[in-house]
């Protein structure tokens, strides 16, 4: 301590504000101690048993507020994750007059990271009125309209990024799931396709172009790009049963039946996780003629052969 004494004393000449942060940080130790450790110290209300946020005071916010020491200090909790805190001090900010869109960004991206997607996109919509930061503002508002399962609103924002970015393939990628939650899967393999050819190696394409392609009855591509998914290693049990179904749907049985026989055999699955995964698609094996009383003979069929297999 007294070697450090020494330094300070010799930095104090070139640097004043090096002898106020000791002074700062011995003080707070001091009470420190004084609260933690004093014999008597449990006849004290100890100051930093309970959440201490000096920002909030009101003797502070009314005699001293800086505003840009309260922004510093809201850049540095943002810094740290410290999300309910970044809000608190921007809140405030704002209450006092700031109007950044910088402002407004932090408190929408606090929200959001804590999973309050309705705060958060109320204040993306108010940092939109900026003008400026578009790309990422259009991003952040179609996030949060499909995570509200807001899809319609989601699509416009994502046609917006797309307007502003149109080689953007996370952009087209995202229009694509907004087109398929709607149901408009031409529209989304549009899109899909567009990511597949300038990103040829990105195998996450595949299921999504798949699937639709299964959707819109054209089970020749479905298949293909099924067995794409499979290749690769990347194929999970639902996409097993959807590569069957595509299979069922051409009147492919042998096709469908080893499909399913593979994706029970490789997942090890439960009848009743099966039936879960495998009657999820049955509209659409409505829609291209399979009947109830076929889906309950292969379903039977599938695990009276297991059954029967298990035993021997």
């Amino acid at each position: 301590l007294e070697s450090m004494n020494e330094l300070v004393k010799d930095d104090e000449l070139v640097n004043q504000s090096i002898l106020d942060k000791y002074i700062i940080n011995q003080y707070i130790q001091d009470l420190y101690r004084f609260y933690k450790i004093f014999p008597n110290r449990s006849e004290f209300a100890d100051i930093f048993a309970d959440k201490f946020e000096l920002f909030e005071s009101e003797i502070i916010l009314g005699k001293w507020f800086n505003l840009d020491l309260y922004k510093n200090i809201g850049s540095l909790y943002f810094r740290q994750a410290c999300y309910n805190e970044t809000i608190k001090i921007f809140k405030i900010l704002i209450s006092k007059g700031l109007n950044e869109q910088n402002a407004f960004e932090k408190i929408a991206y606090s929200y959001q990271k804590l999973g309050d997607y309705n705060n958060a996109l109320s204040y993306y919509k108010k940092s939109e009125l900026f003008g400026t930061n578009m790309e990422w503002n259009y991003k952040k508002i179609a996030l949060c309209y499909r995570v509200l399962n807001e899809n319609d609103k989601a699509l416009e924002y994502y046609l917006k990024c797309e307007g502003l970015e149109p080689e953007n393939l996370y952009v087209h990628a995202n229009i694509g799931h907004s087109y398929m939650r709607l149901k408009d899967f031409e529209g989304a393999l549009k899109h899909y396709f567009k990511v597949e050819y300038f990103a040829p190696s990105n195998n996450k394409i595949l299921r999504p172009i798949a699937w639709c392609s299964f959707a819109l009855g054209k089970f020749d591509t479905s298949i293909k790009y099924y067995k794409k998914l499979i290749l690769k290693n990347e194929a999970t049990l639902t996409d097993y049963i959807a590569l069957g179904n595509a299979y069922w749907c051409q009147q492919e049985i042998d096709g469908a039946i080893d499909s399913f026989r593979k994706g029970i055999s490789i997942f090890s699955s439960d009848e009743i996780s099966f039936k879960k995964d495998f009657l999820e698609e049955k509209e659409f094996l409505f829609k291209y003629g399979i009947l109830q009383f076929e889906i309950e003979l292969m379903l039977d069929f599938l695990f009276l052969e297991k059954v029967v297999q298990d035993i021997i």
